[in-house]
């Protein structure tokens, strides 16, 4: 085995394992998001427009999400009024992505 393969073969074993773990965290990280409150509510709303508006356009779907999550916060008692519209979005991505890989229950 020449140097360069051996350098290579290292580069690879490093990748796996760090990508491994990236997903293993990943995978922590949107199964508790999921047990969150917020993260249940975001899970809810998803799960709602996904079934309501199946031939609509994703930005008009992420955005009747964001509308039902914050109603559904504001009567679970959150108050997400001064939640930037990033976050809010970013709750409603968080939750898709989650539903995605598998995580939800």
């Amino acid at each position: 085995m020449s140097i360069f393969g051996a350098i290579g073969h290292w580069f690879e074993s490093l990748w796996k394992g760090i990508s491994g773990q990236l997903k293993t965290n990943i995978e922590a990280f949107l199964r508790s998001f999921v047990a969150d409150d917020l993260g249940a509510l975001a899970l809810d709303a998803v799960v709602f427009i996904q079934s309501e508006m199946p031939g609509a356009a994703d930005v008009a779907k992420r955005d009747a999400a964001v509308a039902k999550f914050v109603a559904d916060a504001a009567t679970a008692g959150h108050d997400l009024a001064t939640f930037a519209v990033s976050t809010l979005n970013w709750f409603i991505e968080t939750e898709l992505q989650a539903m995605k890989a598998g995580v939800t229950p």
